[in-house]
């Protein structure tokens, strides 16, 4: 269970404050998945969540975030740098994106899916132990806010989506390198399924489980910080009613 490390942030605003805690999260996670792939060599890696930052995390050169998020991008250099013969993906839990949906609209000529959400549309459309073709993470890496970072690696990250659970949506799998569906799909139904309506995959729920914070945790650590800044009411009204 990993310690508990707190950290002091001003930002000038919530927007820097918001895109600041993602990227301290990201750089701690990114942290630990190098260290994992220092210690074991694994043959499969997988992360719970996407393998590069979010565009939504990346801040302007202005932000004083963004020297943050350039630890954080050469972390991730490094990891792919680091990777050898190691199978990377990403695990992600609830996707609100189209990927899929644009992807069919403007190569299949579907245009009724253009826009609509991936797990709404695959939901319907496919059967437990089914996995969609994979389809690039972007059609002009050179030009997405964030591949652009990561030159040659961004034309090597896919996605596909993947049934597991009956009475699930499909996961979002993104994963790096070609060609390595079929063996990916294979692993993640190996290890994920065992509940016929959750389909996340038993190491990473394992891994979430250890590194979560309680909540209890938060509010003892909110009521002593209270108690030595002697202030008080700094919750939300709805969140202190007294009955």
């Amino acid at each position: 269970i990993p310690p508990i490390q707190p950290e002091l942030s001003e930002e000038a605003n919530e927007t820097d404050w918001v895109v600041s805690s993602a990227l301290r999260r990201l750089k701690t996670e990114v942290t630990a998945t190098l260290r994992s792939l220092e210690l074991f060599h694994p043959d499969v890696l997988l992360v719970h969540g996407p393998v590069i930052p979010h565009y939504a995390d990346k801040p302007s050169k202005t932000s004083p975030a963004y020297d943050l998020y350039g630890e954080v991008r050469d972390l991730y250099r490094t990891l792919y740098e680091n990777l050898g013969d190691t199978l990377f993906a990403g695990v992600i839990e609830d996707t609100r994106g189209s990927l899929f949906c644009d992807y069919a609209g403007t190569q299949k000529q579907l245009d009724g899916l253009m826009g609509n959400r991936d797990s709404n549309v695959l939901a319907h459309a496919m059967h437990q132990g089914e996995r969609t073709i994979s389809i690039p993470l972007s059609p002009s890496p050179e030009l997405h806010p964030v591949l652009k970072d990561f030159s040659s690696v961004g034309e090597q990250l896919s996605s596909f989506f993947l049934k597991v659970a009956a009475y699930d949506r499909p996961l979002r799998v993104d994963f790096y390198r070609h060609g390595m569906e079929d063996r990916l799909a294979g692993i993640l139904l190996s290890l994920s399924g065992s509940h016929r309506g959750y389909s996340m995959p038993a190491p990473i729920i394992e891994a979430d489980n250890v590194a979560r914070i309680p909540e209890t945790e938060m509010d003892n650590t909110y009521a002593q910080i209270m108690s030595l800044a002697q202030v008080s009411g700094m919750l939300l009204r709805r969140e202190q009613r007294p009955f």
